[in-house]
């Protein structure tokens, strides 16, 4: 592909700001709005309970609800834990058993814990002392339970304190400093480790279940402690001054010594694990580190620019890391190769809708991403069975045909293996695919435009030999359309020996080509849209952004959505005139409709975003306002996961809408400010919550207007 077009591209590429799961908007506005399909993140505390079952505590920032979340599919998709609290700050899980600890924002016991023996079925209480306190409740290999015990709230005593027959006891001595306890952590051996938070150097370390403390690595910033399979210590630090560096340490005898294994420069570890071959895994606050013990080596594998939280060694030997931002990767080999289990974090160049309704996205420099199920899950193509870096994608009649730089590949299973099928006839870069309803495929290429009449099987140069060809599209009439950054704008006259007929100038900005059902041409450029007159051939510029074009698509109402590095932009006046349509800061690279009208939109490190509704033509002309406030039936009801509810107000208003589970606990509030006068609609995304009725209640300048049931059904 040229390496200037993707150099402009990526040049320009801001960092992409965080999108909420919804966006709610008015009937009356032009801004769509948009679902988050990515999957969860926001997850830390990577923990292996029973049945290879992967649990992790998510901190939601957009309600700052906390709670735990478990999977069994190795983090792909994540159910919601029924301990049903979102107070949730710190938990711990052995075999069948699992402890919850709850912070209640008070000042006098503000720490509850409980336990479950059963699963996680039933939970019992088990800290009920309104006077005391208990911190870093963990649970053993052989399922005892430990925790930091500081005596009456507010004293700098603490000590170790174990349930054991339904009754918390002190053991041991007190520790022999003051510390704010950043972890607490029981060895294979039993042995208990203790590091702090920033100011406190060092961990301190007990073999006699806390009769005896000694400290170790005074001068250094600890911030995390493990073991690996041996019960060798493992510890890494932060970084505070160029005279205490960050490092990676190991001690083969319960912390008296320890060896600097490596300086880590300017890492800040935030959790290890170590597997037995002798490799350290580190997620820290830029990426994750391997060092490897067999050879001495250190290197930060880079899936992402971003960081990480937590990092799990699993029973099978793979290794998951999990990161607030981009959500889970996990290694099979040890850490060589990392694969996503969403694309936020993918450098997302195109993307297409399959004819089974399959969401297929490509990358530049990680293969392809497919999701089955409106991004509930995601599937990554390795780049070791393809091509890493994917330049266009189109959906045939009977094939799936994917451009990359080495080439065409096709898929005939929707996108789960895929095959070259272009080394006979030339090689290099595909950096554009589209087609005929009769079947027929163009892919434009570096040296001219090939076709193939039988699915990809054999291809023929078609014309534009020895001319660089970026991008094609085609109309309903089954016309197609070229651009070439240095020669100008093509289409295919097949009346005339199939001769490639110039319609247009040269565009060196152009990044990006759109035919809508008339014949009507858009190039994307710089700061707006060239579009052709059909009458007079005349091209002219509308401008609308300051941002390059990077993509175009058209519905089936012949709307115009232009994706840039500041969202989406929307045309329905064929292209005179623009407004903004939502995803503000997200450069977006690729477009394209389902069936049913709804806009998939691929962004730069920034993932896959659907519109909540369908993208149609509305004459806003025509609405009406509503006579008075009303609450809709949810629809559908049930569902899983996703729902409409809809409301109205007839003035402007304060507007306050809220989602209850069963028992009466508010779990989300969507809406809570003014409004102007209209109907609003918003989608809720009941994935995370448990199976059940719920409550949705609206309140119009603070009267209660309506109280709809809605059900869940998983």
């Amino acid at each position: 592909m040229n390496t200037l077009k993707v150099i402009r591209r990526i040049i320009e590429l801001t960092t992409v700001i965080t999108l909420s799961f919804i966006f709610v908007c008015g009937a009356l506005a032009q801004e769509i709005s948009w679902l988050d399909i990515n999957g969860q993140r926001w997850f830390s505390s990577l923990q292996e309970g029973y049945d290879n079952t992967l649990f992790a505590l998510q901190y939601n920032y957009m309600t700052n609800y906390s709670s735990v979340f478990y999977s069994r599919d190795t983090g792909y998709s994540w159910t919601k834990h029924s301990f049903n609290y979102n107070d949730v700050y710190n938990y711990s899980t052995s075999g069948d058993w699992i402890v919850m600890e709850r912070y209640i924002d008070r000042s006098i016991n503000p720490h509850q814990v409980f336990l479950s023996t059963d699963r996680g079925v039933t939970f019992t209480r088990i800290l009920s002392e309104d006077y005391f306190w208990h911190d870093a409740v963990t649970i053993t290999d052989s399922q005892e339970i430990f925790a930091v015990f500081g005596g009456n709230y507010g004293s700098p005593n603490a000590y170790i304190s174990q349930y054991k027959d339904g009754t918390w006891s002190l053991i041991g001595n007190v520790l022999p400093i003051s510390i704010r306890i950043r972890r607490f952590f029981i060895d294979g051996r039993g042995n208990f480790i203790i590091n702090g938070y920033e100011g406190f150097g060092g961990v301190i370390i007990s073999t006699d279940r806390g009769i005896t403390w000694n400290r170790s690595l005074e001068t250094k910033n600890i911030s995390v402690v493990t073991a690996d399979p041996d019960n060798n210590l493992i510890a890494a630090g932060m970084n505070t001054s160029e005279a205490v560096p960050s490092g990676l340490y190991r001690s083969t005898d319960h912390g008296v010594s320890w060896t600097m294994l490596v300086e880590t420069g300017d890492l800040y570890f935030n959790s290890l694990a170590a597997d037995d071959s002798g490799n350290i895994f580190g997620a820290t606050q830029r990426n994750i580190l391997v060092y490897r013990m067999s050879d001495g080596t250190t290197e930060e594998v880079a899936p992402l620019q971003g960081g990480f939280e937590s990092i799990l060694l699993m029973s099978d030997g793979s290794v998951i890391a999990s990161s607030y931002d981009y959500g889970i990767y996990h290694s099979k080999d040890k850490g060589m190769s990392w694969i996503p289990h969403s694309p936020r974090a993918e450098d997302i160049y195109s993307i297409t809708l399959t004819s089974r309704g399959t969401v297929i996205v490509g990358t530049l420099g990680n293969g392809i991403l497919r999701s089955t199920n409106v991004g509930g899950t995601w599937e990554h193509i390795s780049p070791v069975n393809f091509p890493p870096y994917v330049y266009s994608l189109y959906q045939g009649n009977n094939s799936l045909i994917a451009g990359t730089e080495e080439g065409v590949y096709r898929s005939s299973d929707d996108g789960i293996t895929w095959d070259a099928c272009n080394q006979s006839y030339f090689s290099g870069s595909v950096n554009a695919v589209c087609g005929k309803d009769n079947g027929d495929i163009f892919i434009g290429t570096n040296f001219g435009i090939y076709r193939s009449t039988n699915d990809g099987s054999d291809w023929t140069l078609s014309g534009l030999d020895g001319i660089q060809v970026m991008f094609l599209a085609s109309d309903d009439s089954g016309r197609v359309y070229a651009a070439a950054p240095t020669a100008g704008i093509f289409y295919l006259n097949e009346n005339i020996n199939s001769n490639w007929i110039n319609i247009g100038p040269v565009f060196d900005d152009i990044q990006s080509l759109a035919v809508n059902s008339t014949g009507q041409i858009f190039a994307g450029v710089y700061g707006g849209v060239y579009v052709r007159n059909r009458d007079t051939g005349v091209w002219e510029k509308i401008s609308f952004t300051n941002s390059y074009v990077y993509s175009l698509s058209i519905n089936r109402d012949q709307d115009i959505l232009a994706g840039t590095y500041g969202g989406v932009y929307i045309s329905r006046s064929n292209g005179l005139s623009w407004s903004f349509a939502g995803l503000p800061g997200s450069t977006v690279m690729s477009m394209d409709f389902d069936l049913e009208q709804n806009l998939f939109a691929g962004i730069f490190r920034g993932g896959v975003f659907r519109s909540a509704v369908a993208v149609t033509s509305v004459d806003t002309d025509m609405v009406a306002l509503p006579r008075e406030a009303a609450l809709s039936q949810n629809y559908p009801n049930p569902f899983n996961p996703y729902t409409r509810i809809s409301y109205s107000i007839p003035q402007k208003s304060h507007v306050s809408l809220k989602i209850f589970n069963s028992i009466g606990q508010e779990i989300v509030c969507p809406v809570d400010e003014r409004r102007d006068p209209g109907s609003y609609e918003l989608v809720w995304n009941g994935g995370e919550y448990p199976s059940g009725l719920y409550f949705t209640q609206l309140r119009v300048d603070g009267v209660i207007v309506k109280i709809i049931k809605m059900l869940l059904i998983k």
